[in-house]
């Protein structure tokens, strides 16, 4: 069994003469979208739009900060509390006083 690189070596004129056209094909257009990837970066185009709306009567942002923790420990039992220990290999009662 041939290694890929040297099949093209091992095969008639004509084969060989495909190859290199559609390795040649494949640069090719690799090389051009590379060129206009480079063309339309250095552009620097922008499209921004900015527009400006004076509001005299601004209503106070309402904030809202929640507690989402579920392992405080107001709300942990002395079963979770227990798995937890063993999986983190605590000692002591640092999640629950029983």
């Amino acid at each position: 069994m041939r290694p890929i690189i040297l099949t093209p070596f091992c095969l008639p004129l004509i084969h060989r003469f495909v190859w290199v056209l559609v390795i040649l094909g494949a640069v090719s257009w690799l090389g051009f979208n590379v060129t206009n990837s480079f063309i339309q970066y250095f552009k620097f185009s922008k499209s921004t739009l900015v527009t400006v709306k004076y509001v005299t009567d601004l209503d106070f942002p309402v904030v809202t900060l929640c507690n989402f923790n579920l392992l405080r420990k107001s709300k942990l039992d002395a079963k979770t509390a227990a798995i937890m220990r063993s999986v983190f290999g605590l000692q002591g009662n640092f999640f629950v006083s029983f």
